[in-house]
């Protein structure tokens, strides 16, 4: 088996959605059963097989492996189509509130008190990518030549490192698949507050923790870690950041649930990365509609294949809120009215 493959086997760690404790996709449970399947035949082809001297029990065993691999690959079907109200999104005016806080006031967010090595203009500039669409994998394998001020490059470059990549290190999705065809290099324009949030990283932070060796460490790569100056070598340093995010915004009363929502069961929002980008993703096709043109820009921006359905899946979930919005419009000026009639009858 090659060491992807049985890497995919043998992990174990997942982190379940909170509203479903334990719970994985259809899509992660048919995936892990047709790895089982895949290493049964392995394992038949390669260590029973050579092994039994017995024709008739070859043929036998070989019908039963056959039967239980198939049975595995068909017993969970695939993922299929989403319903709008399945992407984890935030309300559009959460969404801003959040970058909004996220800009102006780092210290709240960010800041982890006097004394402490400061990742706060660092964690800034991450959490606002994601607010881009970026994935955590994309974020941490950013070159500092990839931030062209107004833009911003996205590209491969974990040849850079010199090291040979672990399952935790930074990369961009699809950019070493042979399998599936992902737009994973791109270019994508930057909001203003998110550009001058990397630019301020730049100059401060980092240049302080490179100017403090003698040797440049960074191997050019755009985010840091501060011990030792070198390249975000693991994704859960990334995960960190938007951890910390959480609950300082949970503690300011940011990510609790609106009461129309009903999207959502627990009574906070969750704030990883991908909640950031399925809120980006909502918010690009409320903003400019639902046309072609515009999920074409969307594939384009959020680095999907050509093929994909994500972008019909975020216009059907804006028209979602956009309905949701007029009828909750329409229930104000009801009650108004209603409340008007009163007051005259009243008087």
């Amino acid at each position: 088996m090659t060491p992807q493959m049985l890497s995919r086997l043998a992990k174990t760690e997942v982190v379940a959605h909170r509203d479903r404790p334990g719970a994985v996709t259809r899509a992660t449970a048919s995936a892990r059963l047709v790895q089982i399947a895949t290493f049964l035949d392995w394992y038949f082809v390669a260590v029973l097989d050579p092994r039994i001297r017995s024709a008739q029990t070859r043929r036998e065993l070989k019908d039963r492996y056959a039967a239980s691999i198939n049975d595995l690959k068909s017993k969970i079907k695939g993922s299929g189509s989403k319903h709008p109200t399945q992407v984890r999104s935030l309300p559009t005016m959460r969404f801003k509130q959040l970058m909004t806080a996220a800009y102006s006031n780092p210290e709240a967010i960010f800041g982890r008190g006097k004394g402490a090595s400061s990742t706060m203009k660092r964690n800034r500039a991450v959490f606002l990518l994601a607010c881009e669409g970026l994935r955590p994998g994309a974020i941490g394998n950013l070159q500092l030549e990839d931030f062209k001020g107004r833009y911003l490059e996205i590209k491969d470059n974990i040849a850079r490192r010199d090291e040979a990549p672990t399952s935790g290190t930074p990369v961009q999705k699809g950019a070493r698949s042979n399998s599936v065809n992902y737009n994973s290099q791109y270019t994508i324009t930057l909001w203003p507050w998110t550009s001058e949030a990397i630019s301020d990283y730049i100059r401060s932070e980092r240049a302080e923790l490179l100017a403090r060796r003698l040797k440049n460490q960074s191997k050019g790569f755009l985010f840091l870690e501060v011990l030792g100056a070198g390249p975000i070598r693991n994704r859960k340093t990334i995960s960190l950041v938007f951890n910390e995010a959480e609950v300082r915004m949970q503690e300011q009363g940011m990510l609790t649930r609106e009461s129309g929502d009903a999207y959502v069961k627990a009574e906070e929002y969750e704030l990883v990365a991908y909640t950031l980008r399925h809120s980006a993703a909502t918010l690009y096709v409320a903003e400019k509609g639902g046309s072609d043109q515009t999920k074409s820009e969307m594939k384009d921006r959020f680095g999907w294949t050509n093929n994909s359905a994500m972008p019909d899946l975020y216009a059907r979930r804006a028209a979602f809120d956009a309905a949701a919005i007029d009828i909750a419009d329409w229930w104000e000026s009801m009650r108004a009215e209603r409340l008007k009639l009163q007051r005259k009858a009243d008087t």
